[in-house]
């Protein structure tokens, strides 16, 4: 009798012990869930990331060739204006020479 009263809190522990393991067991399980769904939302969300940062890559080269097309239209339109400015300047010269001698012949 006095060994089976010993035993009995050792008998209560244990029963408590596996209780505890199958509760731990379950929140393992959760735990375990949980960081499998996690997993999946960190792997759409880098996917999701490199995406943007390719359509972003993408603008920004699209960008970049418009940008040195219009800088390459810009100087062409600068050379053409001072080709213009130059024959206008040319022009100037022939219609101010052109009286000068007709009034040096007349007078001469």
């Amino acid at each position: 009798m006095l060994v089976s009263a010993f035993l009995l809190p050792f008998v209560y522990l244990i029963k408590l012990l596996l209780n505890l393991t199958l509760l731990l067991d379950c929140f393992s399980l959760d735990m375990a869930r949980e960081f499998s769904v996690l997993e999946e939302k960190h792997s759409q969300s880098q996917a999701e990331l490199v995406r943007r940062c390719s359509d972003f890559e993408e603008k920004y080269s699209q960008s970049q060739t418009e940008l040195a097309q219009a800088s390459t239209a810009l100087n062409d339109a600068n050379t053409l204006n001072s080709t213009l400015r130059a024959q206008l300047d040319s022009e100037k010269v022939t219609h101010e020479t052109v009286p000068c001698i007709a009034v040096f012949l007349l007078l001469a």
